[in-house]
């Protein structure tokens, strides 16, 4: 009996070890995981390789399994290079409605011209929406009127329109591009938007459209009168009639 007790003891002093062990490599893998997200958001492309080869294959199983996620964190904060290498670990080159979520969160980011830009590279398609916005919408509404974000914006609205980007879509608060260009009082942007067939006449849900919102006595205002006299859109792209009115 003894003996058989001093067995049970050792029994459970080796499940007690093999359990603590389990523990351990658990918060290990959450620890790996939380800090590949921090040097991710840090920009840091170094640390993102270093933390992902020490995670080894349960780490990359975790990523992949929520692949979108990271591509998505990794286009809001990464810079190309760091998005290049996170696409090649995780074959996501095929992946272009992954690709295209990931454009319109770029869109936030400080170097948003140069991460839009390579992800269009890979496939992301500009007419791509995701949460209610398109890349062409919340680049309006982000820096319409900014001068410090002039040059990128223009840069990567006349990309994004190249691209078959969609001028007349609404997005979820119930406005087209030109209508968040002409909020900002940005007339070069709205020139770009008119030129690509945005189109002035359209309201959003209280009835307002880009003439009604322009600031009177300002040049988008001119713009828009011009337009106005001239017939209205340059005959480009036709909106969505499921977008045309947000009641």
């Amino acid at each position: 009996m003894k003996h058989s007790g001093s067995f049970c003891i050792q029994c459970l002093a080796l499940v007690f070890i093999l359990m603590k062990t389990v523990v351990c490599a658990s918060g290990l893998s959450v620890d790996q995981e939380k800090n590949f997200q921090e040097a991710i958001r840090a920009g840091n492309r170094d640390k993102v390789v270093e933390i992902l080869s020490l995670g080894g294959d349960e780490l990359r199983r975790k990523v992949l399994f929520s692949s979108a996620y990271y591509l998505q964190l990794t286009a809001r904060f990464g810079s190309s290079d760091l998005l290049l290498y996170f696409v090649d670990q995780f074959g996501l080159k095929e992946n272009r409605e992954s690709l295209s979520e990931a454009l319109v969160v770029a869109i936030d980011n400080q170097s948003f011209d140069e991460v839009a830009a390579t992800l269009i590279d890979l496939g992301a398609d500009p007419a791509h929406e995701f949460s209610g916005m398109t890349a062409l919408g919340r680049l309006a509404c982000l820096y319409a009127g900014k001068r410090e974000k002039k040059q990128g914006m223009l840069k990567t609205a006349r990309l994004l329109l190249r691209k078959n980007a969609n001028v007349n879509l609404f997005d979820e608060t119930g406005e087209t591009p030109l209508m968040a260009a002409v909020r900002g009082d940005d007339p070069d942007l709205v020139k770009l938007l008119l030129a690509h067939g945005a189109d002035p006449h359209l309201t959003n849900k209280d009835t307002a459209s880009a003439f009604t919102l322009a600031r009177p006595g300002s040049v988008v205002a001119a713009l828009l009168e011009r337009e106005k006299q001239c017939g209205g859109a340059h005959g480009g792209q036709q909106p969505d009639p499921r977008h045309r009115r947000h009641e």
